[in-house]
């Protein structure tokens, strides 16, 4: 029983490790001033996306990286 109990609080303290990992490379977020689109560097190249979600665009083509 108190293994029991040990493994269920192991296994409830360790749920924040799996939470959405933040992309590392996202940069600079800035929304339109009509609050339509959001615009973000990733890997050194300029993206936008809908603000209601859906595909990122990539607006440049930045090769050092």
């Amino acid at each position: 029983m108190k293994n029991k109990l040990f493994a269920v609080l192991f296994l409830l303290s360790s749920v924040p490790l799996f939470a959405q990992v933040t992309p590392e490379w996202m940069r600079y977020p800035s929304i339109s001033p009509d609050g339509n689109t959001i615009a973000f560097t990733y890997k050194g190249d300029i993206y936008s996306v809908p603000a209601n979600g859906g595909e990122a665009t990539r607006l440049t083509f930045h090769t050092g990286q």
